[in-house]
C-alpha cells in the first residue's frame, strides 16, 4: 500500500500545481482586463495590498510591452494613426497654465457605474467637437440610438448644453462663468447661453414691460408647464376670456456688454405662438427667425444676430397660449454652459414641471449635461435646527429620482455644499456640513448620478475660515458665499476634476482600440 500512497500523494501535489496555475493565470488575464477598462481596483486592506499592487503594476507593465512589442505592425497603419490624432494626449487642454498646480479631488460614481458611463458618451460628444474634420468616422464609430439626435429629428448634432442649477452660492453667473470660459476655450461655443426673463441678481436682467403675467411654481407645485425657470411669461387671464381689438403686448429689454459675442438667440415659446406675433430686434433692427423645431405643445425658434450687438428687444403680441419659456443667447456648435441660479432655493426646480414637458424642453435646448449645487440653504431651514435632515433626503432623492427617470442619457453632477464652520459640537457629533455632504452623496449613488465633493476640494474642514481670511478674500465674512475670486477658484477646481476625467476617458479609449486594432492586424 505504500507505493499507492505515494503516488497519490504525487498526484495530489501535481493536482494542486497545476490547478493553481490554471487560476493564477485566469486570475492575471481577469485582472488585466478588469485594470484596464475600469481603471478602479478595490485593494484588500492590510498585509495583502502591496502584494496586489505589485501584481497591478505586473499586468500594466505587460499591457505596455505588447503595445511597444507590436509598434513595428502598425507604424503604416492609417486606422492607427487615425487613432493617435483623435486621441491625442498632449494636447493643449492638458497643459492649460491655469490648471496647472490646481488639486485634483475626482469625480465620484455609483458601484454601478451609470454615472460614469453616461459621463462618457457626454466625453463622446465633446470628442466630435474638438475634432470637426472627423465627425462623421466618429459618430459611424460610437453608433448608439438617438445618441446624436437627441430623440428630436432636426435638433442639433454638434453643439450641446451643459445647464448648471445652484442656489445664491452660483447667483450672477458665479462659477458658472468660470466653467462656461474653460469649456467654450477647449471645446467651441459663443455666448452666455440662458439668459434671465424676469429682474434678477444677474448683470444681464432685462428691463420687463408690457403686459406680461408671470405664472410662476408655488411651493409643493406638481404637474405644471413652468418650463426651465420655474416659472414663464404668458398672456393676461382676463385677455384669454375677452377678445379685445386693442393689441395687448409684452416687451423684454437686454443690454449687452461690448465682449457680448453670440451668433444666435433661441426663442422658446408655446407652439400656438406664431413667428408673425413675435418681433425680435437687434439695435433697432427687425431680424427674422431663421429655424424652427416643434415638439408638442412648444417650440424653438432660432434668430441670427450681428457682430456687436448691443441692445435686443423682444416684443410679443399676448393671446391665448402666447407664451414665453425661455431666451438663450448662444452659437449653434460647440458648447453653452447656462447659469440658473434660484436665490434661497432648496433644490426643488425638476419636480414641479409636467414630465414629457420637461424632458421636451430639455431636448429643444439640446441638454447633455446637469450639474446640480444646492445645499446652503438646507443649513438656514429653521425645521433643521434640532440638526434632523431627513425632509433634504427625500427632496434630494424627489429631484434626482425625477431629472434621471425623465432624462436618463443626461449625466447628473451633484456639488456637494460647501464647507461652514459650525461651533459648540458635542463630543463624537457630526457637523451639520457632513450631514448634508453624506446626504448628496448617498443619493447621489442611489439614482445613478455623479458626486463631486467641493468641501473636501476646497480643503475641507474649516477650509471656508482659511478661505475668508485668504489676501484676496475667497469667501464673504459670513463663512457661507464666494468672493468672485473665490468662485473663480472653485469653478476652477470643478474644471480641474472634470478634464481629469476626461483624459482618463481618452486614455482608456486609445489604448483599447490600439490594442483592438493590433490584434486585428495581426491576424492579417
Amino acid at each position: 500500500m505504500k507505493p499507492f500512497r505515494s503516488f497519490l500523494f504525487l498526484a495530489g501535489i501535481v493536482s494542486v500545481l497545476l490547478l493553481a496555475d490554471i487560476l493564477g493565470r485566469r486570475a492575471g488575464y481577469e485582472g488585466f482586463l478588469n485594470l484596464r477598462t475600469e481603471r478602479v481596483v478595490l485593494l484588500p486592506q492590510g498585509r495583502w495590498q502591496g502584494l496586489w499592487q505589485g501584481r497591478g503594476k505586473m499586468w500594466v507593465q505587460e499591457e505596455d510591452r505588447e503595445i511597444l512589442s507590436l509598434q513595428e505592425v502598425w507604424a503604416q497603419d492609417t486606422l492607427m494613426n487615425f487613432y493617435r490624432r483623435i486621441y491625442r494626449l498632449d494636447a493643449d487642454i492638458f497643459l492649460d497654465e491655469e490648471l496647472q498646480g490646481i488639486p485634483v479631488t475626482p469625480f465620484e460614481f455609483d458601484s454601478s457605474q451609470t454615472g460614469r458611463t453616461l459621463l462618457d458618451d457626454f466625453f463622446v460628444k465633446l470628442l466630435v467637437m474638438r475634432n470637426p474634420d472627423y465627425a462623421e468616422s466618429l459618430r459611424e464609430w460610437y453608433a448608439k440610438p438617438d445618441f446624436w439626435t437627441e430623440a428630436l429629428a432636426g435638433n442639433r448634432k454638434d453643439f450641446v448644453r451643459i445647464l448648471h442649477f445652484g442656489d445664491s452660492q452660483i447667483e450672477n453667473d458665479r462659477i458658472t462663468s468660470t466653467l462656461r470660459r474653460f469649456f467654450q476655450d477647449d471645446f467651441g461655443g459663443r455666448g452666455p447661453g440662458l439668459l434671465p426673463l424676469f429682474a434678477s441678481y444677474h448683470a444681464l436682467q432685462p428691463t420687463v414691460s408690457g403686459a406680461w403675467h408671470t405664472v410662476k411654481a408655488e411651493k409643493n407645485s406638481r404637474r405644471g408647464n413652468y418650463g426651465i425657470y420655474d416659472a414663464h411669461l404668458t398672456c393676461p387671464p382676463l385677455q384669454t376670456l375677452v377678445r379685445s381689438k386693442k393689441k395687448v403686448a409684452g416687451t423684454l429689454e437686454y443690454r449687452f456688454p461690448e465682449d457680448f459675442d453670440a451668433p444666435f438667440v433661441d426663442v422658446l415659446v408655446h407652439s400656438d405662438l406664431p413667428a408673425s406675433s413675435l418681433r425680435l430686434s437687434e439695435d433697432g433692427k427687425t431680424v427674422h427667425a431663421e429655424g424652427q423645431l416643434e415638439t408638442f405643445g412648444q417650440k424653438r425658434l432660432t434668430y441670427p444676430l450681428a457682430p456687436g450687438i448691443r441692445k435686443l428687444d423682444l416684443e410679443v403680441e399676448l393671446r391665448k397660449n402666447h407664451t414665453l419659456y425661455a431666451l438663450a443667447a448662444n452659437d449653434t456648435v460647440g458648447v453653452s454652459v447656462d447659469n440658473i441660479a434660484v436665490r434661497g432655493g432648496a433644490g426643488t426646480v425638476f419636480t414641479p414641471n409636467n414630465r414629457r414637458f420637461l424632458a421636451d424642453q430639455y431636448m429643444l435646448l439640446n441638454t447633455g449635461l446637469i450639474i446640480y449645487q444646492f445645499g446652503v440653504n438646507a443649513l438656514k431651514n429653521t425645521s433643521a435646527q434640532n440638526h434632523d435632515y431627513s425632509y433634504f433626503r427625500l427632496l434630494l432623492l424627489q429631484e434626482l429620482t425625477y431629472v434621471r427617470t425623465q432624462m436618463p442619457d443626461v449625466p447628473v453632477i451633484v456639488v456637494g455644499v460647501a464647507d461652514k464652520p459650525q461651533g459648540n459640537l458635542r463630543a463624537g457629533q457630526i457637523s451639520d456640513v457632513e450631514q448634508i455632504r453624506r446626504i448628496q452623496r448617498e443619493v447621489a449613488f442611489q439614482t445613478g448620478c455623479i458626486y463631486w465633493d467641493l468641501c473636501e476640494a476646497m480643503g475641507g474642514k474649516n477650509s471656508m475660515k482659511r478661505w475668508a481670511e485668504a489676501s484676496p478674500a475667497l469667501a464673504s465674512s459670513d463663512y457661507v458665499h464666494f468672493t468672485e475670486r473665490g468662485a473663480e477658484v472653485a469653478g476652477t477646481l470643478f474644471y480641474k476634476a472634470f478634464l481629469n476625467q476626461y483624459r482618463d476617458f481618452l486614455l482608456r479609449e486609445r489604448k483599447n482600440l490600439m490594442l483592438l486594432r493590433a490584434k486585428q492586424l495581426q491576424g492579417e
